[in-house]
């Protein structure tokens, strides 16, 4: 199986063992604050077409410092990603570090010829990011890089890497649209749509 194969199979799946998108912007959470968000993202890879919704929220730990988590799917099936960002050049351009883990598992059935074979897989996902801003638009590189196991204890690993872009708009509610598109064998590309409020603190 080529690389980014795995990684287009896990974007499509129904239980959505990975998370395609983002959903942020490099400036954090002030601390104390929270912000809660719901979204959802198209995926198109390979003549194949997916739609995962999607429900965040992140918390500002400190000063240049806030945390997320992010339910992707429809319950009871989909994941829970986590994720750690850091502000690292604020002013008028503004840059952040961030990386997020995930962790989901799920039944895959390949299909051969007129046969067909069922396994229970488990994925481990990192998603490193670099995400940069001006003003009202965003963008940055990312990866997601994969480790996978399965019941007939197989192991692949897999990753790609790519670029996104977004934008915010409106004050107190905002919308935030965002593209994403991944390189690789087969290129991966999303349209995501979120849209988010604060919801107070200290």
């Amino acid at each position: 199986m080529r690389r980014v194969a795995l990684v287009i199979l896990v974007a499509l799946m129904p239980s959505a063992c990975v998370s395609v998108s983002t959903f942020q912007v490099p400036e954090p959470v002030d601390p104390g604050r929270f912000v809660l968000g719901v979204g959802a993202t198209t995926m198109v890879a390979d003549g194949e077409v997916g739609f995962v919704p999607e429900l965040y929220g992140r918390y500002g730990l400190a000063s240049n410092w806030d945390v997320g988590l992010k339910f992707v799917g429809i319950p009871p099936a989909g994941l829970l990603q986590g994720d750690i960002k850091r502000l690292l050049v604020d002013g008028d351009f503004k840059l952040a570090a961030d990386l997020g883990v995930s962790h989901a598992g799920g039944e895959v059935t390949v299909s051969s010829g007129d046969s067909e074979s069922s396994s229970d897989w488990s994925f481990t996902a990192l998603y490193p990011a670099l995400i940069v801003g001006a003003g009202a638009f965003h963008g940055g590189v990312k990866g997601i890089l994969i480790a996978s196991g399965t019941s007939e204890d197989e192991f692949l690993t897999g990753s790609v890497f790519g670029v996104f872009a977004g934008s915010r708009f409106g004050s107190r509610v905002q919308l935030v649209p965002e593209v994403h598109l991944y390189f690789g064998d087969e290129p991966l590309f999303t349209a995501g749509l979120g849209i988010q409020l604060p919801l107070g603190g200290r």
